[in-house]
């Protein structure tokens, strides 16, 4: 999660964020695929 938060902070989008780990493969919450609402949910935390 280091790494995402870095990547914010130098202003990539959350939407940029969730193409990125979908496209890695890599699943969110419960299984499903990442939305934009998911990582900025998941970086305010």
């Amino acid at each position: 999660m280091s790494d995402l938060k870095r990547r914010r902070a130098l202003g990539e989008s959350y939407s940029a964020l969730a193409a990125d780990l979908n496209q890695r493969g890599l699943r969110g919450p419960n299984g499903a695929r990442w939305y934009t609402a998911s990582v900025r949910t998941l970086l305010q935390c």
